[in-house]
């Protein structure tokens, strides 16, 4: 699971011609489990380059499904972890 920090476009060649593919720098997201439901923890310094065409599901969709896949609130964040 990542949290994106900022989207942004590159053109790439394929068969002759410019494409623009989407792109994310995104933070790791790790879940924690709590007596008060858990949440989820993102860690700043895991930062990595993501395509949004490798993303799985959007956060309305995980918003909507998290139940269901047994994981915590994707609303809830509990902290930033730094290092």
């Amino acid at each position: 699971m990542c949290m994106p920090l900022q989207w942004y476009v590159q053109e790439h060649l394929e068969n002759g011609c410019f494409v623009h593919k989407h792109y994310a720098d995104a933070c790791t997201v790790k879940p924690v489990v709590s007596d008060s439901g858990g949440g989820y923890v993102v860690h700043e310094y895991d930062v990595f380059q993501v395509a949004a065409s490798e993303l799985l599901l959007s956060f309305p969709h995980l918003i909507q499904t998290y139940q269901i896949d047994g994981f915590p609130d994707p609303g809830n964040l509990i902290g930033m972890n730094p290092h």
